[in-house]
């Protein structure tokens, strides 16, 4: 995924980014429970962001399915689709049963 691409997504969710940093740049989240943020490498204005580094940016922003949004909803802009609350709060038990 390009940059551009994740910052125009992040920022349609409401994220905001700080100023580059050397060779970062740090994106902060507000929410009710408190201010979430990430650290990106940020070589230049638009480079190529490694799937990790999605994951890891989406999972430090609290933009993962253990907080209820999956990856459809997170990069569907239409859909405000988020995981049931009955899946998300018995994920493990699911994730349990699955395997027997």
């Amino acid at each position: 995924m390009m940059f551009q691409e994740l910052r125009a997504q992040l920022e349609s969710q409401g994220c905001e980014f700080a100023a580059p940093d050397r060779n970062y740049i740090k994106v902060y989240r507000q929410t009710p429970e408190g201010r979430f943020s990430a650290k990106l490498g940020y070589p230049r204005a638009n480079f190529s962001v490694g799937v990790h580094d999605v994951k890891r940016v989406r999972r430090q922003l609290r933009f993962d399915e253990l907080h209820g949004i999956d990856s459809g909803a997170f990069y569907d802009d239409d859909v405000e689709a988020v995981v049931d609350h009955f899946v998300n709060t018995y994920r493990q038990v699911l994730d349990r049963l699955a395997l027997t």
